[in-house]
């Protein structure tokens, strides 16, 4: 879906290239330019004890009309030594190899963009979803001995108060897995509704600029 905006002329050549992700609601332009103001999204956030529920929050999102830009999923796999884990290219699909491999495989086949990064102490982070980019984006800005946070980092730049977002990254290095659901706000609490059904451990609201509006 496109970004959500409303826009008023202003000056430029009509383009619409690079535009924050939100949910496109009016475009006007005319031979001189236009000018956009966006709306923001807000975002419903869950934790899940297993991958197999997570599997079944995004399932049921997608069931409800939320498309695969606007769900992102972060979990983290066994940081065993003597386990392999991987991402790789099997014909036109990406698949891990990992002891949760099951779960992340659903769960990459249901959205778009899959990532692996080993993080110094959480060890083997998946994200899945539109929240790749931010954690690319985020690594760029915090390498070195700061990288320890880069989940923290990454959820707060999409949003989350940073308080919460380490609260999270400390879920994830016990086992629990993260699904971030955007949405225009006045949808987010249908997405909070959606997740509940399928019984979350924790399950909360916040603004989310930079996540995809489904």
């Amino acid at each position: 879906m496109l970004p959500q905006c409303e826009s008023e002329k202003f000056g430029g050549n009509g383009s619409n290239g690079g535009m924050p992700r939100a949910t496109l609601v009016e475009m006007e332009q005319d031979s001189t330019v236009t000018r956009t103001s966006y709306r923001p999204l807000e975002c419903a956030v869950a934790l899940y004890a297993s991958g197999a529920g997570a599997v079944e929050g995004i399932r049921a999102l997608l069931r409800s009309g939320w498309g695969i830009d606007a769900i992102s999923v972060v979990g983290k796999d066994s940081s065993n030594p003597e386990h392999v884990i991987g991402l790789y290219t099997s014909g036109t699909r990406k698949k891990f190899w990992a002891t949760q491999a099951e779960s992340w495989n659903a769960l990459s086949d249901e959205l778009r963009d899959c990532s692996l990064f080993i993080a110094p102490k959480l060890g083997p982070i998946i994200v899945i979803g539109p929240l790749v980019d931010g954690f690319v984006a985020t690594l760029t800005s915090i390498q070195g001995p700061h990288a320890s946070g880069v989940v923290a980092a990454a959820l707060s730049r999409a949003g989350i108060p940073a308080e919460r977002a380490a609260h999270y990254e400390a879920a994830l290095e016990s086992g629990r897995i993260v699904v971030a659901a955007a949405a225009d706000p006045h949808r987010v609490s249908r997405a909070r509704e959606i997740l509940d059904e399928t019984r979350p451990t924790e399950l909360e609201a916040y603004p989310a600029w930079s996540l995809r509006a489904g």
